[in-house]
């Protein structure tokens, strides 16, 4: 049966009165949790993020019940008519969403090869634009063999991304856990994550034998990004992962965290099976890990115990320089459920639990807001629901302030409210592919255009426009700020001179002026120490267009001289 496209959105405010829990809605210490809707979707909607581009706000959900990709307008929080079929048997539907070039990737499950010999390919599929741009395979270069494939199983339980350019030039890297084979494969996108790289493959355990393995609840795979009190950034030697196994082959080992360290590209992996993390003689896991998720900036690793009885349950925290346990944080109902950690502010934690067992029909939902390694508020979400379908993702929204968890038939939105002054929004990324013969780039507001002429690049290239926060810029008035770097299409190597040269068009109208006076507008570039005029540079006041042709990429700036007020000197 196919998903509902009509969207009943349903306001539920949870006023509690006397209640068990330490905080609920509606009488928290700081009311900071708030169930603003809950969005009947239909189907059963399981992976979720937030796409956030220029003007739009797109919340990205996979219904398991269709295998489709569906989207909700995040303003309006009403459904879209766009879905995007991917027929893939893919439980959970796992997804990354890549905030540099604002695009998502979702991987999906196919079945490839003829019986008695068919195995299942892990497919990557680039969204954007609420549309199937491409897709590329994982791990159909280990199955070349017809006769011989090594994936008979591919079951996902954990994934992880690292952000492009987050050290530099590195590119985005997907590790995808496959569970049944005991195996991470690791895949290095190429400049606009396009296209795979290279992809790499290491096991961490043997593969389970036949078609029956576990899963965990909630991501069984997370990333350490960096950590705050060594002199570097660990992730520029090396990329770090931490698997909670829901297949860990020692009976009973329901505590333990696997660590794995891998070199960054453009490296061979050259893995390193580190000493795990052994929480059994410290915490009360007796019904194991269902999920984890890292807070590099704080040296934190969070975890989701299993159910741990009718009313008490656990969070684990971990010191992640030396593998320590630091702290476990009571969460009054047992928590199978899945934790979130907030990049905007890593000491934002989000963990949710239930209150009863399978089938209860008055079980109830809870949500957790942990800040800075304490619960500051409890929020009732539902009641008398399906555990099996649900909750399945979480993704939180700093711009917006708002978490979205599915939940059975249902999209959960959740006001997080703190503080008083907005969050900024992202930067607009634009990537555009210029071939030999020319090409063209606008932002999606037509402020900024590029223009290729023929002969410009001499192999095709991947050109990235950034917006920039506003620098400092002396005297001068700056109106707007981006950056522009340019690669060799499907690799990390610079494209550093352009001949002939580009034209760079910026229509002022559409950005505004602020205090700066029109005829003195100039494009400059950034030399490293200072900002420099550049010599073609020139107004066109009829169209409202500064105009400039450029020979290389660099941080560029719309500088101009300030309104200015002169007062008549009046003498006696």
């Amino acid at each position: 049966m196919r998903a509902h496209t009509m969207l009943c959105v349903i306001v539920m405010l949870f006023i509690l009165g006397s209640s068990p829990v330490a905080w609920s809605a509606g009488a928290a210490p700081a009311d900071i949790l708030e169930l603003v809707a809950a969005i009947e979707v239909g189907g059963m909607p399981e992976a979720i993020v937030v796409d956030r581009w220029g003007s739009r706000n797109d919340v990205l959900f996979f219904d398991l019940s269709t295998s489709d990709l569906r989207f909700i307008d995040g303003d309006t929080l009403s459904l879209a008519p766009e879905q995007i079929s991917l027929e893939t048997w893919s439980f959970n539907g796992w997804m990354a969403y890549d905030s540099y070039y604002h695009q998502t990737y979702f991987v999906s499950i196919h079945n490839r090869g003829i019986y008695p010999n068919n195995w299942k390919e892990a497919r990557v599929n680039l969204i954007a634009n609420r549309s199937l741009e491409t897709y590329f395979s994982v791990n159909e270069i280990f199955n070349s063999d017809p006769q011989n494939p090594v994936d008979l199983h591919y079951g996902i339980d954990g994934m992880a991304f690292k952000q492009p350019f987050s050290e530099g030039d590195n590119p985005g890297r997907l590790f995808i856990d496959n569970t049944p084979g005991g195996s991470v494969d690791v895949v290095d996108l190429n400049a606009g994550g396009t296209a795979a790289l290279s992809v790499q493959r290491f096991s961490y355990r043997d593969a389970i034998e036949g078609p029956s393995w576990q899963t965990n609840l909630g991501n069984s795979l997370a990333l350490e990004d960096q950590h705050e009190t060594l002199p570097v950034n660990d992730l520029a030697q090396a990329d770090r992962l931490y698997i909670a196994d829901a297949n860990h082959p020692f009976v009973g080992g329901y505590g333990y965290v696997g660590v794995v360290q891998v070199d960054p590209f453009p490296n061979p992996l050259n893995t390193v099976i580190l000493p795990e993390v052994d929480l059994n003689d410290t915490w009360p896991f007796p019904d194991g890990l269902e999920g984890l998720d890292t807070a590099g900036a704080r040296d934190r690793l969070y975890i989701a115990s299993g159910s741990q009885s009718f009313d008490t349950g656990y969070a684990g925290v971990v010191d992640t320089t030396d593998h320590q346990s630091l702290q476990v944080i009571e969460l009054t109902y047992g928590d199978k459920g899945i934790v979130l950690v907030d990049d905007y502010d890593p000491k934002r934690v989000f963990l949710t639990t239930f209150d009863g067992f399978y089938n209860d029909p008055e079980q109830g939902l809870y949500l957790h807001l942990i800040y800075d390694d304490q619960v500051v508020d409890t929020l009732l979400l539902a009641q008398e629901f399906d555990e099996y379908a649900g909750p399945r993702g979480m993704v939180f929204d700093p711009y917006s302030r708002r978490l979205y968890l599915t939940l059975d038939t249902r999209v959960m939105v959740v006001q997080v409210n703190y503080g008083t002054e907005p969050s900024p929004l992202p930067p607009v990324v634009v990537s555009e592919t210029i071939e030999p013969g020319g090409g063209y780039l606008s932002t999606p507001d037509g402020g900024v255009q590029l223009d290729f002429p023929t002969g410009s690049v001499d192999q095709t290239t991947v050109v990235t426009y950034t917006e920039q926060s506003a620098l400092p810029s002396g005297a001068l008035y700056g109106v707007h700020f981006f950056d522009l770097r340019a690669v060799v299409s499907g690799t990390t190597t610079p494209v550093t001179s352009f001949d002939p040269p580009y034209g760079i068009f910026v229509n002022y109208e559409n950005l505004g002026l602020g205090a700066a006076i029109e005829d003195s507008l100039g494009l400059f570039w950034w030399d490293g120490s200072q900002w420099v005029l550049e010599p073609t540079s020139q107004v066109d006041a009829a169209n409202d267009v500064l105009t400039a042709s450029v020979n290389h990429m660099t941080r560029f700036a719309v500088l101009g001289e300030s309104e200015r007020l002169f007062l008549p000197r009046v003498e006696r």
